[in-house]
C-alpha cells in the first residue's frame, strides 16, 4: 500500500494537533505543523476543547494541551510502540 497518497484517520490528526499544541502554539502554526486547512482545524480544535483535551488562553491565542489531553497522547504513544513490535500481525506485508 502507498502510505504517501494514503489518508491519515482522524485519530492520527487528533494525535498531531495535540502533541503540537503540548509546549503551547498558534492555531496557524497548529494549521501548518499537522497540515490542515484552516476549516479543519477549527473544526478539530472545537472538538477538541470540547473534549477538554486542549485549551485556549484568551488573550495570547495559545493553545495548550491539558492534563487529559497529555494522558491520551502517551496512551496513544503505547499504542504505537505495541503495534511496532515485529510480531504483530500485519496483513499487509506478504510472507
Amino acid at each position: 500500500m502507498d502510505l504517501v497518497n494514503q489518508r491519515r484517520s482522524s485519530m492520527h490528526v487528533i494525535q498531531e494537533m495535540l502533541r503540537a499544541a503540548q509546549k503551547g502554539t498558534r492555531k496557524t502554526r497548529m494549521m501548518y505543523t499537522c497540515n490542515l486547512s484552516l476549516q479543519q482545524t477549527n473544526k478539530y480544535i472545537d472538538w477538541l476543547e470540547k473534549k477538554g483535551l486542549i485549551e485556549e488562553n484568551g488573550e495570547e491565542r495559545i493553545f495548550k494541551t491539558t492534563e487529559k489531553g497529555k494522558q491520551l497522547v502517551r496512551k496513544f504513544r503505547e499504542m504505537e510502540e505495541l503495534l511496532a513490535d515485529p510480531s504483530f500481525p500485519n496483513p499487509q506485508h506478504k510472507r
